[in-house]
């Protein structure tokens, strides 16, 4: 059965996929900074949303509002919390392609 918050964690899945697409084109363009800072975002939307996959529904408002200030923007924050809600563990490395 879906979580009860899938509307929250889509929004953020579409916001993190719409930042890849942008880091890709800066990073076509040789916009290397822009692109690298694009791409963190969407790690941070990516482990935002994953974090709300696991919150109960009637905490999801709660947990968003906590995303503003600096833990909300802070991998290994946002991953901490993911794992201490009963989150999935994922390697630290992945083997190369």
């Amino acid at each position: 059965m879906p979580p009860k918050n899938t509307r929250e964690i889509n929004r953020f899945l579409r916001v993190a996929t719409q930042r890849l697409d942008d880091a890709q084109l800066l990073l076509d363009g040789h916009r290397y900074t822009g692109a690298v800072y694009l791409a963190g975002y969407t790690i941070e939307c990516t482990l935002k949303a994953l974090l709300i996959s696991v919150t109960p529904a009637s905490q999801s408002r709660t947990v968003i509002a906590s995303f503003r200030g600096k833990d909300g923007h802070s991998f290994e924050s946002l991953k901490a919390r993911y794992l201490r809600q009963g989150g999935l563990l994922y390697p630290s490395r992945f083997p190369a392609p």
